[in-house]
Formats: C-alpha cells, structure tokens, sequence
C-alpha cells in the first residue's frame, strides 16, 4: 500500500510540475510583454539582462529558504532540503493562482498537519516583511532617482 500511495504522490508532482511549466510557457508566449521584448532592438543588450536574472534566480530561491527555515525554527526544525522544496512548492502554487495566494499552501506541505495553520500566518509575516522592506527602499529609490 505504501509503494501504491508514493506512486501515485509522484505522478501528481509529475504532471503538476509539467502543468506549471506549460501553464508559465504559455503566459510568457501570450503575454504582450514577449511582443515587445521580441521587438527590442539589440543595442539595448537584453540577452544580458534576461540571463543575468535567471542566474541570480537561485541565489534568490537560497534566500528565501533560509528566510523559512529561520522562520519555522521556532515552530518545526526542517532539513535545508525540505525548506527549499517547501519554498519552491510556495512558488509553483503562487503562480498558478491570483495575488500569490497559492505561495501559502505551497509552502505547507512540507509542514507537519498540525502546525500548518500556524505556518500559514508565518508565510502571511514573511510576505509582509518582503512587502514592507519592498515599499520603504522603492520609496527611497524613487527619492534618489528623484
């Protein structure tokens, strides 16, 4: 039986996993934003700024799980190797549904039953204190910039 239920977890992951990157695929190639991006010229150097962004996209995900895994130290001890699948979850959920709500269930399945609703207001902390850091240096930017 436990064979059956780990099969049947890893076909959901699998075609969940191929469904966001079809469902990502899909929102860029249909996006105005790839129309315009297609009509940049050359001298801008965009190749460049694309794919320094998807270098730093890991240095990025590594900063967000040791965000989660100092936030759920108090509640539940995690591998580093869960707090990243955690995370990555959180972001594959949110993207598939309006405003990121899906980061939080994302984030609680690697959570004990019992502790998820509490990690649900943690994830609710984190997001707020990126969302704050956010607004206070994109003030002070647009300060600077003038």
């Amino acid at each position: 039986m436990q064979t059956k239920t780990k099969t049947t977890l890893w076909i959901v992951k699998l075609v969940f996993g191929l469904a966001l990157l079809f469902f990502i695929g899909w929102k860029v190639w249909d996006s105005s934003a790839w129309t315009e991006l297609k009509q940049v010229t050359l001298s801008t150097n965009w190749h460049l700024l694309f794919w320094t962004s998807v270098a730093l996209m890991p240095f990025n995900w590594l900063l967000e799980t040791i965000k989660w895994k100092v936030l759920m130290s108090s509640t539940q001890q995690m591998s580093w190797r869960t707090a990243l699948l955690s995370v990555l979850a959180g972001i594959s959920t949110g993207l598939l549904t309006p405003n990121r709500i899906g980061n939080f269930i994302g984030r609680t399945i690697f959570v004990d039953q019992e502790l998820r609703r509490k990690s649900v207001f943690i994830t609710l902390q984190s997001n707020l204190a990126q969302f704050l850091a956010t607004i206070c240096f994109g003030i002070i930017g647009l300060a600077i910039i003038g």
